[in-house]
């Protein structure tokens, strides 16, 4: 997904050489992304699903499907569901009645058998031939609690990994059935629809768009439309009982969270018609802006830091933006998906969820937000706009407080998110020299070189291309700036621990070529009279590595070759004395740093505040007329 540098050529023109690696990295980037993204949320899910005392799942697939056990104690009993086996031709025959009290009991004491946490047995129950006569129990609107068990019964026949058992639910004609009853006044029933159709979309895309053209999304717009309204609140079992707290607000709650569960299914998989990407998009829209949405749900997402709560709203809603901007083209100049987003404020909002409290909200969102920034650099300059270096400063500062609590399972998370968060920086970097003027405003360049120096091998590489980015532009006033934040010796204790000696492996060229090529950029800006930046490589260790390197038969030829051509440039004997021969300025005396103008209240990087820089200066203005290169201003 990054697109900074991934492959290097000397001789080229920078700036078409930038672009050209840009787009050769970005779609590998993007593919590995995606594969982690999946892998990453379905053990997110299962955990959920191990851990809550409410959902069960019978299927392999947990990030796509959901199986409804509600805690039933009968759905952890084997005892209990070895008897109820026993009784299944009965229940089955019991459906088959004129009786509606009959009907009802033995309806849902086949939904108590599909609900056991273990060797759920949909096949037997399919087998039963069952199934047809369930599902013609949700025409019957005079009974809305035979209604709910029915779609709790094909809820958890479409929460298996058999494509074949969901196949028997559409071939009996319940799909439009569902859809009718996502439409319906009662919240309970809604949920239910909402929760099969999710299930159903998360099986592939075939069905996904098999429902998307029976008019589903068209279903959930109304349903995103809706205000709380008490009336809807219906509870037909013990178990909805005690989850809902006979509450109707929590009632509102809970299927909003499937609702935007739901939607996220229909996200998975890249939506070739525009006009369908127009209405998940909407209906993305209506969950983001609703008042009653974001006062109860996003409300109760925030309760106690949203720590237990993996499949929350807004940890959903940004699964849904991640897997959409995942599917796209977002290099693309004109991007439908994002021009979009942008013109409806769903970007901007996007990025407000940032600051949640909820930690699955922040993870999700992160990466959906990350996956903007890879885009073209309009779209970069517009998340700037709406204030994503702020949010993603103040993440960067969570984690790192993170970080610090003991334990190796926090060490590792706060890794990972440190990782993500220097990736999406290293993505405004790869852009125009504004966008790294915008980075350094907001103070991320002595966090990067200190995660680049200190972090493991994860969080360093990604500030690593996030700090070689910001090199790229061969700017004299950003690489000073760099510089002057310890920007050299932090390089050279990333290579130490992670090329030296015995660590160096070929398969961290890639990685090493960004490393090589930012020490290159950092030298071409050395003074040609003292070398400070050639000395201050040398002082820590820096040509040491690159001897090691030339030295080892095991390097590869286009690391060897690199290599030379640095050492020859920038550490001949001729530049080695003509540097002994002169007695210059020293780098540590040099204040860089982003002060403010009284007269203009501009911010500039300078060295206004340093006389003996100040006299420098002036007697370089005198022989150069554009020797004006150590300050800026914005």
């Amino acid at each position: 997904m990054f697109r900074p540098t991934r492959s290097f050529q000397a001789g080229l023109d920078t700036v078409q050489a930038r672009r050209e690696r840009e787009k050769n990295s970005l779609s590998l980037r993007r593919k590995d992304r995606e594969m982690k993204l999946q892998i990453k949320r379905k053990k997110i899910m299962s955990q959920n699903a191990t851990s809550s005392s409410s959902t069960s799942s019978s299927s392999s697939h947990s990030q796509s499907n959901r199986n409804q056990g509600h805690g039933n104690k009968l759905s952890t009993d084997q005892n209990e569901q070895s008897k109820m086996m026993q009784e299944l031709p009965r229940y089955v025959h019991g459906c088959f009645t004129d009786h509606k009290a009959t009907i009802y009991e033995c309806t849902q004491r086949i939904r108590q058998i599909l609900s056991f946490a273990h060797n759920v047995p949909i096949k037997e129950v399919i087998d039963s031939g069952v199934i047809p006569r369930i599902i013609q129990f949700l025409r019957w609107k005079d009974m809305p609690q035979l209604q709910f068990e029915s779609m709790w019964v094909i809820t958890n026949i479409a929460s298996s990994d058999k494509p074949e058992y969901t196949a028997k639910i559409i071939r009996d004609g319940a799909i439009p059935l569902i859809i009718d009853l996502l439409k319906c006044p009662n919240y309970a029933l809604q949920e239910q629809a909402a929760w099969a159709l999710g299930n159903i979309a998360g099986d592939g895309e075939e069905l996904k768009n098999m429902l998307v053209t029976a008019g589903t999304l068209s279903a959930f717009k109304q349903v995103c439309k809706e205000q709380f309204d008490a009336k809807k609140y219906a509870v037909y079992t013990k178990e909805d009982e005690a989850k809902c707290g006979q509450s109707p607000e929590n009632q509102y709650i809970s299927l909003m969270q499937i609702v935007s569960w739901s939607l996220s299914n229909f996200c998975r998989y890249k939506e070739s018609k525009q006009a369908n990407l127009a209405e998940i998009l909407e209906c993305l829209y209506l969950l983001l802006n609703s008042a009653d949405a974001e006062k109860l749900v996003l409300a109760a997402d925030e309760e106690d830091g949203g720590t237990h709560q993996a499949d929350s709203f807004g940890a959903n809603i940004g699964w849904s933006f991640c897997y959409l901007t995942n599917n796209v083209d977002l290099d693309e100049p004109n991007s439908f998906l994002i021009e979009t987003m942008n013109r409806h404020g769903i970007t901007q909002r996007l990025i407000k969820l940032l600051h949640s409290k909820n930690v699955y909200t922040k993870n999700s969102v992160l990466r959906a937000v990350g996956n903007v920034l890879t885009g073209s650099d309009q779209y970069t300059a517009k998340c700037i706009e709406y204030g994503v270096l702020h949010a993603l400063y103040q993440l960067l500062k969570f984690y790192l407080q993170y970080q610090q609590k003991s334990g190796a399972r926090t060490q590792q998370q706060s890794d990972a998110k440190l990782k993500e968060i220097c990736w999406a920086i290293s993505n405004i970097t790869a852009g125009p020299k504004e966008h790294v003027i915008a980075v350094i405003e907001h103070n991320f360049i002595p966090i990067l070189v200190d995660v680049l120096k200190t972090s493991r091998s994860g969080p360093a590489q990604e500030a690593l291309w996030a700090i070689s980015n910001a090199t790229s532009h061969c700017d004299a006033r950003i690489m000073f700036y760099l510089v002057e934040n310890g920007l050299i010796q932090a390089l050279c204790v990333f290579a130490k621990n992670r090329f030296y000696q015995q660590q160096y492996s070929r398969q961290h060229d890639k990685l090493l070529l960004v490393y090589l090529e930012c020490m290159e950029n950092i030298l071409a800006l050395d003074d040609v009279q003292t070398h400070p930046f050639a000395v201050q490589f040398e002082e820590y260790g820096g040509v040491e590595l690159l001897e090691y390197l030339q030295s080892d038969d095991s390097v590869s030829q286009g690391i060897y070759d690199k290599v030379v051509n640095i050492i020859k440039t920038h550490f001949g004997a001729e530049d080695e004395e003509g540097g002994d021969a002169q007695n210059g300025s020293n780098m540590d005396e040099v204040d860089i740093s982003c002060s403010q103008n009284q007269q203009t209240g501009q911010f500039q990087f300078g060295l206004a505040s340093n006389p003996s820089v100040q006299q420098s200066q002036q007697a370089q203005q005198e022989s150069n007329a554009q020797s004006n290169t150590y300050s800026f201003q914005f």
